[in-house]
């Protein structure tokens, strides 16, 4: 009598594997499911917060645009405390036809946001000046009848915050720097300007770039390896 393959035994052994098959990919399908809906909803939050910073950025730059549109019109003039308006006409012989007179800076008074501390000039012989810090004599002929302005931007915290810069930025390594920085990159305005503190030196020194020592120049004749053309596209 031939005995049959399927006993008791293999046919328990066989349900039981069956069923890990079943259990192990219901599980890793649940698994999978799991992880594409959290990558969803870090996908969802990511691009909740790329909305809500560039609205933030924009609602800025609203806020921004004006008074920088203002402060980039501005004449040169007004950073000077008294300063002659211009333009001033001038005579054949480049002399004003009459005195111009002086007139009090706007910035000495004006209405200013906030965020801007304060407006200063860097020149290479009168050093770090700005018209909302005023020589005691000066601010009290201004303040005194018949003028009788409102030094309302000439305070004690724009006196430090000037005498902060220039002892923090020394003149003549912020104006190398400033130079070197104009040689360099010329037809490029700098929006962050490199200056060195009172305790580094004026100039980085650059790092050389580093040299590929496999890279050859190709022999003469034969295009650079950029330009040449790979077997398997030329036709």
């Amino acid at each position: 009598m031939r005995r049959s393959f399927v006993t008791p035994v293999r046919a328990v052994v066989a349900l039981v594997l069956l069923a890990l098959l079943v259990v192990g990919g219901l599980a890793w399908v649940s698994v999978s499911a799991l992880q594409a809906e959290a990558d969803r909803r870090w996908a969802t939050a990511d691009a909740d917060r790329a909305n809500r910073e560039h609205f933030a950025l924009w609602r800025l730059d609203s806020h921004l645009l004006a008074p920088l549109g203002v402060e980039n019109n501005r004449p040169f003039t007004n950073y000077s405390a008294l300063a002659a308006p211009a333009p001033v006409v001038l005579d054949d012989a480049g002399w004003p036809t009459a005195d111009p007179g002086r007139v009090p800076s706007p910035l000495l008074s004006a209405d200013l946001p906030p965020w801007m501390l304060l407006h200063f000039e860097l020149d290479a012989e009168r050093g770090w000046r700005s018209p909302q810090v005023l020589p005691p004599t000066l601010a009290r002929t201004l303040a005194a009848e018949p003028l009788a302005l409102p030094l309302t931007n000439c305070t004690a915290a724009q006196s430090e915050r000037l005498e902060h810069l220039r002892s923090r930025f020394p003149l003549a390594p912020t104006l190398a720097a400033l130079a070197a920085l104009d040689r360099r990159d010329r037809g490029q305005p700098p929006y962050t300007v490199p200056v060195p503190l009172a305790d580094e030196p004026a100039l980085a020194t650059p790092r050389p770039r580093p040299v590929n020592p496999t890279s050859q120049p190709p022999p003469p004749g034969q295009p650079p390896p950029s330009h040449r053309r790979s077997p398997t596209t030329s036709r």
